[in-house]
């Protein structure tokens, strides 16, 4: 009781709104009664939560606790389903508030829109609160002089948590991780929706309870295959709380059979406040106006002109050459070792790859023999090897079928144990009359492993390919459990800004729903690749190793070649560092895989333009 007096006096000045806590006891009892009565007495206006008195978990009592003191229910992580189930079945009056949801420890918040789409649907369910805001690093210097974020343990500190205390949204100097702008897209004010699409006809909600969007302005753009081909301004967002209008915009005459269309907003403050600039960016949204997106399906056997390249086997060697462009396997490796006109692009050709540097909610790596931390999935892929991984070459050969390309299928195995059962990886590569290298894939994998990370490839590139672009999610990095506040767009890049400089180096910079990427050197010669329909990808100066081996960013030291990963898909984030693991939907949990994509020479120099 002596906690809460003291409590009361020093927050007596705070807003009504503030939330009191009623101790950190465990459980619920008369003094939670004492003590919520001598706050009502003192000051009525402030409504009431604590956790422990509600149930910490839906099957111990519904969340029915503690019904004389708590004005909201407010659990602690969740799961969405309960949530959902919560609302379907209660009968009381207390909206639920979870007082802590989506741990943003690391490269974290997976599924935050799943949560955001039940807090819209179901009654209720008022939102919550994600833990936290800032990572509680502090700033050091490393022998050699690197500036670096230090954490539990680089201060000589036993026992420690290690780096359990870098779980904000920002980094300690208040820089946004990339999951702000998810927690940004689905906190926005408004929505937009189409109304009636051939007309261009889309309707604007206003979120907001108690003022107009006018505050705003909004500008549109009509994209083609990521190029903009008109655009122009909203009129007034006079529009009130809780209502919606609608507009007719000038795009009616554009055919749209032709490519991917979408239509692009995005709005603007109007004025400065004291959180922001005038023109700063407060909302955006992205509406699909084509047909889904659907890549060149290629049959050989129907490819439209049919020219047999040239196929040279000299010693361990197996060339195919076809208009200047040659691919070369070496028989003995099983690999692509060069795909060039003159220059080859290729240092390592592509290998299946499953393993990513673990992120926090995967397991906390510095902590992951501790007993609470075996539970998670980074102990089951430790115990397969998977940061170990070896291939195997099983067969290397060439198929030559009459009046058509012919083929080099590639099997290999792979495991990071004494099992070469684990995995096995069926590559097949055809150069098409077009010059693309067509790369038809199977991942096949064992009984008993499921949950992998990534099933995909990894490609050692040229040191040159720095200059990257895209066609798909961006710009920021985004996942298939964060992926919401992404527009599909072009984006240029360096390889180099790619890295996202997380406190405890992990996974990062990977990219959803690519249609094709392109990686050149400074003359514009380089490489494309093209997915078959769709891929997903990330490119870097870091393999997962190096990043799974550090403890700080200043260990890192990068790689002089271009690594890129293009995957079929990546397991999800979750949130499970501290809260729920990631969804089923987002794991990958089947036992066979089958991706295609295709690899080009571009030319973009001035001398081709």
């Amino acid at each position: 009781m002596e906690r809460v007096q003291a409590m009361v006096e020093r927050d007596k000045n705070h807003p009504s709104i503030v939330l009191w806590s009623l101790g950190n006891e465990s459980g619920y009892g008369p003094n939670h009664d004492a003590a919520a009565g001598y706050v009502r007495g003192i000051d009525p206006t402030r409504p009431l939560h604590y956790e422990s008195a509600i149930g910490h978990y839906w099957e111990e009592n519904g969340w029915h606790g503690g019904q004389r003191v708590l004005d909201v229910l407010c659990p602690m992580y969740p799961p969405i389903d309960d949530l959902i189930r919560w609302s379907d079945t209660d009968k009381g009056v207390r909206p639920l508030i979870v007082c802590e949801y989506s741990h943003c420890m690391g490269n974290s918040n997976g599924s935050l829109a799943d949560y955001w789409a039940a807090f819209e649907k179901y009654a209720g369910l008022q939102g919550g609160f994600l833990w936290e805001w800032i990572d509680h690093g502090i700033l050091q210097t490393s022998p050699d002089g690197k500036v670096f974020w230090a954490y539990g343990g680089d201060f000589g500190d036993e026992p420690n948590d290690a780096n359990y205390c870098i779980d904000g949204i920002v980094w300690p100097n208040r820089t946004p991780h990339p999951a702000l702008h998810e927690f940004k897209y689905l906190a926005q004010p408004l929505k937009v929706e189409q109304d009636n699409s051939t007309r261009g006809i889309i309707r604007i909600f206003n979120k907001q309870d108690f003022i107009t969007l006018s505050w705003l302005y909004g500008l549109w753009e009509l994209t083609c295959n990521g190029a903009v081909v008109t655009k122009g301004e909203l009129p007034n967002l006079d529009i009130l709380p809780g209502k919606s209008k609608l507009y007719e915009l000038p795009i009616t005459s554009v055919t749209r059979d032709d490519g991917e269309y979408f239509l692009n907003f995005h709005f603007f403050q109007r004025e400065s406040t004291a959180w922001a600039p005038a023109g700063h960016e407060v909302a955006w949204e992205q509406l699909l106006l084509s047909k889904p997106y659907r890549s060149k399906k290629y049959n050989i056997r129907k490819h439209e002109v049919i020219r047999v390249p040239e196929v040279i086997e000299n010693g361990n060697l197996i060339t195919l050459s076809l208009d200047g462009v040659s691919v070369v396997f070496n028989q003995e490796l099983g690999e692509l070792v060069e795909f060039g006109g003159g220059i080859n692009l290729i240092q390592r050709g592509p290998l299946m790859n499953v393993w990513r540097a673990a992120i926090d909610n995967d397991g906390i790596k510095l902590l992951s023999d501790r007993s609470d931390e075996t539970w998670k999935v980074l102990s089951f892929w430790k115990s397969l090897g998977l940061p170990a991984l070896q291939h195997c070459l099983k067969t290397c050969r060439v198929l030559t079928k009459p009046d058509q390309p012919s083929s080099v299928i590639i099997t290999h195995s792979a495991s990071g144990r004494d099992n070469w059962n684990d995995f096995t990886h069926i590559h097949c590569y055809t150069l098409l009359s077009s010059g693309k290298l067509l790369v038809m894939n199977q991942v096949i994998i064992a009984n008993g492993i499921i949950d992998l990370p990534r099933v995909g490839i990894d490609i050692c590139l040229n040191s040159s390919l720095e200059q990257l672009e895209w066609y798909g999610r961006g710009p920021w990095e985004n996942y298939s459990d964060r992926k919401s506040s992404a527009m599909i767009g072009h984006y240029t890049n360096t390889v180099n800004e790619e890295y996202v400089p997380y406190i405890m180096p992990q996974e990062h910079g990977h990219k959803t729903d690519v249609r094709w990427l392109s990686l050149c050197n400074h003359d514009g010669r380089g490489i494309k690749v093209e997915g078959s329909p769709t891929f997903e990808f990330s490119a870097s100066h870091f393999i997962s190793n190096d990043l799974y081996s550090a403890r700080h960013t200043f260990e890192l030291l990068p790689r002089r070649d271009t690594w890129l990963n293009l995957d079929y898909c990546m397991r999800g984030l979750g949130t499970a560092s501290c809260g729920p693991d990631t969804l089923d939907q987002y794991r990958l949990l089947k036992s066979k895989y089958k991706f295609t994509y295709t690899m080009e020479l571009i030319d973009k120099s001035p001398a081709n333009d």
